[in-house]
């Protein structure tokens, strides 16, 4: 991006809080190269700036983080299942759960269960705890 956009347009940006993509709109220019932007769906005030350095700067310390929270996972999830020597039973969302059942889901592999409610179970996966839905009538 070489130029700001003009106040009160909208941006395609990324949000902090709704962890998606949503149009911003221009509420000031900062500096010739920083804008004041507020999410058209939650409000959230960011801003945009036009120097390449932060954008990559910001890009590798998530990586970081991302990279250490699934080894965590990983190990944890390693643990439950060496406790746990259960047959699977494959995931169905009609299906009744209760916690440490070993289930096989068909996107997210092996997992346990560490709690179940009402209706929805959360899952232990080698890639991180899901929530899941079950007891749902078709």
């Amino acid at each position: 991006m070489e130029a700001l956009p003009a106040v009160a347009k909208s941006v395609y940006f990324p949000c902090s809080k709704c962890e998606t993509e949503r149009y911003h709109r221009v509420l000031a220019h900062l500096s010739s190269t920083e804008a004041k932007l507020e999410c058209e769906v939650c409000g959230k005030k960011a801003k945009l700036s036009t120097t390449k350095e932060k954008t990559k700067s910001t890009k590798k310390k998530k990586t970081t983080k991302k990279k250490s929270a699934a080894n965590a996972h990983a190990e944890e999830w390693k643990n439950l299942m060496e406790s746990h020597q259960n047959d699977p039973q494959s995931y169905n969302f009609q299906g009744f759960y209760l916690e440490d059942t070993v289930i096989d889901h068909p996107t997210f592999g092996l997992g346990i269960v560490t709690a179940s409610h009402a209706s929805k179970i959360e899952v232990c996966f080698e890639e991180g705890v899901k929530t899941l839905i079950h007891k749902r009538d078709m």
